[in-house]
């Protein structure tokens, strides 16, 4: 250091002003020498936590978990078929009766295509009722105590456009190979048969939902729950007191007590749910 840079220093160390410029000088100097602070500083990273998979479901106490899927038995839906706005169209089932210890064996009621019956499973079906009366279908049941009974309502009660009206109760007793009508001496022709309900313990006894939602159907009389105890031929309209004249959508059995059944009824004042205790006699 030259004797003249000296003697200013020195000066600067003599007054108090000189002090505070000699300290500022110093940390210029010293800011200059480091490395200039960056704008953003980095945030420590941190690896995000592995996503965990849902554990598998587990299968309540004593019940297998199922992990079955779902497998089209048909019909198959025809495409760019003829209906009013087009696309793809494809035949209404109505009703579907499981045989009660086959399961290869199912009964399918179509809206209008008859009764068909699967002997596998649903991998080929066969027509049975092509030859009858009607191809308009609303209603399928076996017989829990004999399956080879098996009774077919006709008619389809949903009212849709192309709901049709049937002739009566099919009635087969050979699984499906030949067919009985029973039409109750022409009550339930153009009627529509909603729902079959038949007794556990008893194959002549059934019930029948009768409706007149079919198109172009006899509307007006003789709706109601309809009961047979000799397998069809002969018919009792047990909810005459009630309605004749407003459809019956459902009926269905307790299967424990075969005296104890629920009705449904639609339109009017008499809508709603009826229930039996005695077989009918409501």
């Amino acid at each position: 250091m030259n004797t003249t840079l000296r003697s200013a220093l020195a000066a600067l160390f003599r007054s108090t002003t000189g002090l505070f410029c000699l300290a500022f000088l110093f940390a210029g100097m010293l800011a200059a020498q480091q490395a200039p602070a960056p704008r953003y500083v980095p945030l420590p990273y941190s690896p995000p936590t592995p996503v965990q998979s849902a554990p598998s479901p587990a299968a309540a106490p004593g019940i297998p978990l199922n992990t079955s899927t779902w497998t089209a038995l048909g019909p198959a839906p025809i495409l760019n078929g003829q209906r009013p706005g087009g696309g793809p169209v494809s035949g209404r089932v109505t009703g579907i009766a499981a045989h009660p210890t086959d399961p290869n064996t199912i009964y399918v009621a179509a809206a209008g295509g008859g009764v068909w019956k699967t002997t596998n499973g649903g991998t080929s079906w066969t027509p049975l009722t092509d030859l009858q009366s009607t191809l308009s279908m609303g209603a399928i049941a076996i017989a829990p105590s004999n399956p080879l009974v098996v009774y077919a309502g006709t008619g389809e009660a949903n009212n849709s456009a192309d709901s049709n009206f049937g002739r009566g109760v099919l009635v087969s007793t050979d699984g499906g190979n030949t067919w009985t009508l029973r039409n109750n001496g022409g009550i339930f022709d153009r009627k529509s048969i909603s729902e079959i309900a038949v007794d556990p313990t008893n194959p002549n006894v059934v019930y029948v939902a009768i409706a007149e939602a079919g198109n172009n159907g006899l509307w007006g009389s003789n709706d109601g729950i309809w009961k047979t105890t000799d397998g069809g031929a002969t018919w009792t309209n047990t909810t005459s007191a009630i309605t004749t004249s407003l459809q019956w959508s459902s009926i269905r059995m307790d299967l424990t007590n075969p005296g104890t059944l629920y009705a449904a009824v639609y339109g009017g004042t008499a809508a709603g749910i009826y229930k039996t205790t005695n077989g009918g006699i409501f």
